[in-house]
């Protein structure tokens, strides 16, 4: 069964609770729009290796095997619909366990149905106006196949044992995606990825070679908010990356939750 819960408000005063209320749905609002890029992202990545998908208001799905690291299905919406667990229902019949999927708003209740917490993350977000980190240095964009190899090497931190090429060279014909990378003497030290919505720029495969963590992020989110100056940047983050983002100037603005299906 599907539960989801609504705030209490017994006790609230009118200007309180109006308050509350326009704080809440301006957090809703910009929780749907981070969902909606990773969504986007979602797309971009299963397009490049030919994977079946499908998108609608309430969710971005796919019922074949997922990429490592990604969810076959992603909600969209807060208010969950009976689309959206006929379509749990429906991959948990047919697919091959494990899989997980992304609840956008951290309100379903899933462990009835088999599932576990794999882990809970914030939504972020930092306004265009606000202000910028510092500049990008010795960041480059990635361009070539073979780069895009390298890149995707340090990704993995050089654990590639029984691992498939994650990040198809495809994947650098998609206009809304820019991959970044730190090169340090032929090594990328640092990476991130860039994908651009019509209203927000998502950052998302952060990776960082110690111990220079914190100044790599703070050079990735000025390098992916320089492809739209002009829109929000976006991501989600948990434990020290969340609160290096949050010294950056991003604001929390909403919780995720991906559950898992082993």
């Amino acid at each position: 069964m599907l539960v989801f819960c609504a705030p209490a408000t017994a006790g609230v005063t009118g200007d309180v609770l109006d308050k509350s209320q326009l704080i809440s749905e301006v957090s809703y609002k910009k929780s749907s729009i981070c969902a909606a890029n990773n969504a986007d992202w979602y797309s971009a990545m299963f397009r490049s290796h030919d994977i079946e998908q499908q998108r609608n208001p309430h969710m971005w799905m796919s019922r074949s095997k997922a990429l490592s690291f990604h969810s076959n299905l992603v909600t969209l919406a807060k208010e969950p619909s009976d689309l959206v667990m006929a379509s749990i229902f429906d991959l948990q019949s047919n697919l091959r366990k494990p899989w997980a999927l992304k609840d956008s708003f951290a309100n379903l209740e899933l462990k009835s149905l088999g599932f576990e917490i794999l882990f809970d993350a914030s939504w972020i977000w930092r306004d265009a106006t606000s202000q910028a980190p510092a500049a990008a240095d010795g960041w480059t964009k990635i361009q070539s196949a073979e780069e895009l190899r390298n890149w995707e090497l340090a990704w993995r931190h050089g654990q590639t044992a029984g691992a498939e090429t994650q990040f198809r060279a495809s994947l650098l014909q998609e206009p809304s995606v820019s991959i970044f990378g730190m090169c340090v003497e032929g090594v990328f030290t640092a990476g991130c990825i860039a994908n651009a919505s019509p209203t927000v720029t998502g950052l998302s495969n952060f990776f960082s070679i110690a111990p220079n963590t914190a100044a790599n992020y703070a050079a990735a989110a000025a390098i992916a908010q320089s492809i739209a100056p002009a829109q929000p940047l976006i991501s989600f983050e948990r434990g020290p990356l969340l609160a290096c983002a949050e010294s950056l100037g991003f604001e929390s603005v909403g919780q995720l939750r991906i559950w898992h299906n082993p």
